[in-house]
This record gives structure tokens, sequence and C-alpha cells, in this order.
């Protein structure tokens, strides 16, 4: 009797109601079929475009319920849901609209789930459900958004790598034009800065090589590597400011100790660990670095950070203060330190007090 009077509401009452599903099944998009039933909806029609992407039968949810329990397990996200779907009734009757709209992250019988923009109409006391699968739009929202952030965190790389050669060669050329240093000690001071500039140099390149190649389409490319040879690699480059500071740096390193990793990532977190650390410890302090039971750690003897200072920058909403000699810096440099971490599958510890100074540690995998 239901179907009949569906028939005549859509004035197709020459047609079996079969004919008609079978006809709206052409339709590409997903939808049901249901009726007002009380203060409920029983289904009368699943199209196969609609069994096809959700995987849900007639058969196993015969109500309105039972799809809200079958497409939103989660029991908070559902009832939120359930409260925006009945807000948005609410204005649709309000302005006098014919359907009501809103999108929502749908769970298949097949356990994916899929994002999707679902539409109701009413004719008379039936509804129709239309779905319309918004997954590869968002898909490729997600993927420019990862690429815009990558973009950045590879600014930032080469930010952290060339900043202190390019400070020392205009501090050089200062010198030079005040008059304060004679033609030998300038030609001197040239070749370190060329020494720098290019172990900088290889540094960078091998940087920009690795983010063009793996950032986008991301492959960690495992070697073999010493660790102290590439903590003595990364410790070159800052020769200059550790000298300038009169800094002590101790390494607990085994000569015989070796990785399986990525090194052109290890080598890009260890470059920033250190300009970290010295860029915040005092004139005559001691930075650690060691390396135990697969965990590399670099300890400073600076200022340490409150808990919520490590959180705010975690969370991209802090940025660093000067160093302690006037030296500047980003903001960024823990969370890019993070993600990379995470690259390798390995985890970020930072252990920090006030005025206690500052430990973090790659709990690298064994």
């Amino acid at each position: 009797m239901e179907k009949n009077t569906l028939l005549n509401t859509l004035n197709l009452e020459g047609a079996t109601s079969a004919e008609v599903f079978k006809l709206l099944d052409f339709l590409p998009y997903p939808f049901i079929i249901a009726e007002e039933q009380g203060p409920s909806l029983k289904h009368l029609h699943f199209n196969s475009a609609f069994i096809s992407l959700f995987g849900y039968t007639l058969e196993e949810l015969p109500k309105i319920e039972d799809w809200f329990s079958a497409a939103y397990p989660d029991e908070t996200y559902r009832n939120a849901l359930l409260a925006e779907w009945n807000e948005a009734l609410a204005k649709t009757q309000i302005a006098g609209r014919d359907y009501t709209q809103m999108s929502g992250r749908i769970t298949t019988k097949f356990g994916n789930e899929v994002w999707c923009s679902a539409k109701m109409g009413q004719v008379g006391k039936y509804h129709l459900i239309s779905f319309i699968n918004q997954n590869d739009d968002l898909k490729k929202q997600e993927m420019l958004e990862t690429f815009n952030e990558n973009n950045i965190t590879l600014l930032s790389l080469i930010g952290h790598d060339i900043r202190e050669p390019l400070a020392n060669l205009v501090t050089l050329i200062d010198l030079f034009e005040a008059g304060e240093t004679s033609k030998e000690e300038f030609i001197g001071m040239v070749k370190q800065v060329k020494d720098r500039a290019t172990q900088v140099h290889d540094l960078v390149e091998t940087t920009v090589r690795w983010a063009k190649t793996n950032f986008n389409n991301f492959k960690v490319v495992n070697n073999d590597v010493g660790v102290l040879s590439l903590v003595n690699k990364s410790l070159a480059i800052f020769t200059d400011k550790i000298s300038k500071k009169k800094l002590t740096i101790k390494t607990d390193i085994s000569d015989n100790a070796r990785l399986i990793t990525d090194t052109d990532i290890l080598n890009a977190i260890i470059r920033n660990l250190l300009a970290n650390a010295i860029k915040f410890s005092g004139v005559g302090s001691e930075i650690k670095i060691d390396y135990v039971d697969h965990t590399l750690s670099i300890s400073d003897e600076a200022g340490g950070m409150s808990p919520k200072m490590v959180k705010a920058i975690f969370d991209m909403e802090y940025q660093t203060d000067t160093g302690n000699s006037e030296e500047r810096g980003i903001g960024i440099g823990l969370k890019l330190v993070q993600e990379m971490v995470s690259k390798l599958g390995a985890k970020l510890e930072v252990k920090t007090e006030e005025n206690m100074g500052t430990t973090v540690s790659i709990l690298l995998r064994h």
C-alpha cells in the first residue's frame, strides 16, 4: 500500500514499484527513499550506487536510526551530527527551502570512511536523501595543504643551515670596510668563511635534493652510518659560534656506534637541535651529546623552558626569542624536528626545566 501511495505521489501510477526503483537506479549518485512512520523514517529503497559505495542493504538498515548507528558508529560524533542535522532541518523550515544539506564522515560496511555531502528533499511524507562523495576533493585539498606545509619546512631547513655563514660574511665585510682588519687578516678570515660556506653549501644541496625527491612523495632511504661521524659533520658547521661563545662540547659516542637510518633526515635533525642548543647557551657553558641504547641526546645549560612554552612551540603558537648572545632564530625549530623525527618512525622527547637547561632526545628505532 505504501509503495502504491509513493507511485501516486510521483505520478507514476501506471508503473510498478519495482519498475520505478529500477528506473531510479540509473541515477549515478547514491540515495535513499524513505517514508515517514511516526517520528521515524522507514527506508523503502537503497539504489545500487548507494549499496556499491556504502555496502549496506535495505534488510540490514530498515529505519533511519539503523542508518545513523551504522554510518556513524562513534557515539559522540553521531550525537554531534544529529544535533547539527536537526538544527539544519529547523533552519530549512524557517527559510521555506525544499531541501536540507550538510556534510559528514560516513563509515561504510567495508570499514573505510567516506566524506559525503547529504541532501534531503521531501514530497509529502516521502523523503529522498542523496549523497555526493567528497573524498576526492578533500584529498586534493589535503595534498595542497601538505605541499604548502612542506615548502615552509624546506625553507626553514635551509634557513637554519645558511644563516651562520651569511652572518659571518657580513661581519667580515663590516670589519674590512671599517678598517679594523689588515689585508692579511682579511684573507685568513675569508678562507675560514669559505670553508664554512662550502660545508654548508654541501649540506643545503643535500637537504634540497632530499626534500625535492621525498617531501611530497615521501620515501625514507636508509643507510648504514657511523653516529659519531654524523655528529661531527654537523658540529663543523658551528665551529665559529662555538669558539665565539667559548662553549665546551662533550661527546659520549662510541667510535663503533652505527645506525641504519636516513642520513639526510637525521643530519637535518641534528643540525637543528645543535643550532638551538648553541643559540641559547651562555658564554663558557657546556653542551653534551651522547648516544646510548639507540637514543641520541643533546643537552645544554641554557635557561630551559616551561611546560607551557614547550607545548606552545609544538602547537606552532610560540616564536622563540633571540639567543643568549642576541642570535636571531625562528620559532618552529622543535616543531620542525618533531615532523622530521616522525618521518624516521622515531620519537622526540624533551626534558627541560626553567633555569636548569634542556635535553632533547631522539629515540630511534632498533
